[in-house]
């Protein structure tokens, strides 16, 4: 399983394993979604991409895995959260 998480974050097997060892504090699957997360937040203030294109650009297989993941880590959906940072 870590070899493949590795191979969607294009790093190495042995990286994930080193990022919890040098204390990161999360579980390598926890730290690659809030790292797709983060993208994800920068891009939807900044960019006019589709959610789509922003779910397979973050490495999400459909719109609807990337929305669900969305709005669980950051409490809203990203339509919502675009909106909201367009907004003010």
């Amino acid at each position: 399983m870590p070899r493949a998480h590795a191979d969607q974050a294009a790093r190495p097997a042995g990286w994930l394993a080193a990022l919890n060892d040098d204390g990161i504090g999360a579980a390598p699957l926890e730290y690659l979604i809030e790292c797709r997360m983060s993208l994800a937040r920068d891009a939807l203030r900044r960019s006019t991409r589709s959610i789509s294109e922003l779910a397979f650009a973050t490495g999400y297989e459909s719109e609807s895995a990337f929305s669900t993941a969305f709005r669980r880590v950051v409490g809203s959906s990203p339509k919502q959260f675009r909106d909201a940072a367009h907004s003010g």
